[in-house]
């Protein structure tokens, strides 16, 4: 007799070991079409044996060679005008885009009246004003874009970090992350996605990710942008400069793993409409909103078959709004920051799954990625946030342990943070009833 704990197991294991026959066989199968559609010989004296010698000799994947007289020589290269080929030009080509022409350009689409009247009232917040850029420049309200070379780096002074980031985006290197720039891989909805459901390649990401940390604590770390001493005083200290942090709390016996990262807005405000008037949206809003337009999607590079056969299992990479009752997600808004923590142990096949993942991080590349969901017109195509990528990790290795007494006390109502009519009330010295925090 077996338990039902030890009889689930079996079954599971059952469920993974028929899932990779039928992928071999499928494989298998794939193999054989492409084999007799390429060899006309073979199609007219198809055997077993003859089959079985092709399945061995892998001859299918060996590239025909290119004859000499069909090679392009240097002098039959085409050549485009249009290129830039000298620094001094591409340099040119850079001022003029950021001078005075995108300037005048910028300032005349912000003073432009066209558009149609739900879309003015939709974007009624979005337009900048003189004082905007003046008092604010660099900061998610300007219209020109923060040099990154003038962001200071997030110095970890609650232990040594472990966790490079790679300038390259190797996937070879280990124990570093990077950030995706080659978002196009992932198909987002397009400006017609109500009316075709098409989708397409995504745009470049509207926040720049500039740091990743994994940090060990003996209880989930909510709210890590007030109480995390080092990311609060580096979010102070660039007060021109809008952040996205987002974490997932991930348990790990008698502790948790706090996976962060931090992302600041390079996306000049009145460059993408649709992406203006959903972002007002979104922070204005309400958790409640909040929760139903953040999606999630990620991407598993290399892995070893057990992880990717457990993830297409469990639906494969669809795009998920974890804040629709998947796991608990709390939202927390500063004066230059928005922050995002997903608890995975909220939900006991997200901590599964997480778990196999780290049972073989040390060969996993992961990448994921955050969008602000679209669901009118105004506010498609969609635009990614942040992009990044994590390339097999050794977690005790890179985490850094963080005892209590680093920490700020915790935040005693944290989903009322996120309220903008709950911190007006505060900041006006008005006591809220329990309701009202409700």
């Amino acid at each position: 007799s077996v338990s039902v704990a030890e009889f689930v197991i079996l079954n599971f294991v059952c469920i993974l070991a028929s899932r990779q026959t039928e992928l071999h066989a499928r494989l298998s199968l794939y193999r054989l079409w492409y084999i007799v559609t390429r060899d006309s010989g073979l199609q007219s004296n198809i055997t077993e044996q003859s089959l079985s010698k092709h399945l061995l000799s892998l001859d299918e994947l060996t590239l025909a060679p290119i004859p000499e007289e069909s090679m392009l020589h240097e002098e039959e290269l085409p050549v485009d005008d249009e290129i830039i080929t000298d620094i001094a030009g591409i340099e040119a080509a850079i001022s003029r885009f950021i001078g005075d022409e995108f300037q005048a350009a910028f300032d005349k689409h912000g003073s432009s009246s066209g558009g149609s009247q739900d879309q003015e009232k939709v974007c009624a917040d979005v337009s900048l004003s003189d004082t905007d850029r003046i008092s604010e420049v660099g900061s998610f309200h300007s219209d020109t874009i923060v040099p990154m070379t003038r962001l200071p780096r997030w110095h970890a002074t609650e232990g040594i970090d472990n966790f490079k980031l790679s300038e390259t985006g190797s996937l070879d290197a280990p124990d570093t992350w990077s950030v995706v720039t080659d978002p196009e891989r992932y198909s987002l909805r397009s400006k017609t996605y109500l009316e075709d459901k098409k989708k397409a390649p995504a745009s470049p990401c509207a926040f720049h990710t500039i740091e990743f940390r994994v940090y060990k604590t003996s209880t989930p770390l909510l709210h890590i942008a007030e109480r995390l001493p080092s990311l609060k005083a580096y979010i102070q200290s660039n007060p021109r400069h809008f952040f996205l942090v987002y974490s997932r709390i991930v348990p790990d016996g008698k502790s948790c793993i706090n996976l962060v990262t931090v992302s600041v807005r390079t996306l000049p405000k009145g460059q993408d409409p649709a992406f203006d008037c959903l972002w007002n949206a979104f922070m204005t809003g309400d958790d409640k909103f909040r929760n139903s337009r953040l999606k999630y999607l990620c991407k598993i590079r290399e892995a070893p078959s057990v992880v990717t056969s457990a993830i297409w299992l469990s639906g494969g990479e669809k795009p998920v709004v974890i804040g629709k009752g998947y796991m608990d997600q709390r939202c927390f808004i500063g004066k230059n920051y928005v922050e995002f923590d997903v608890d995975i142990s909220t939900s006991s096949f997200a901590r599964a799954m997480v778990g196999k993942v780290f049972d073989h991080s040390k060969k996993v590349v992961h990448e994921e990625m955050l969008v602000i969901e679209g669901q009118s017109r105004e506010e498609l195509p969609e635009r990614p946030l942040a992009s990044w990528r994590w390339v097999k990790v050794e977690v005790p290795f890179i985490a850094i342990d963080v005892g209590d007494d680093i920490l700020s006390a915790p935040v005693p109502a944290p989903l009322a943070a996120s309220s903008p009519r709950v911190e007006a009330a505060r900041s006006s010295g008005l006591q809220l009833a329990p309701n009202d925090v409700a």
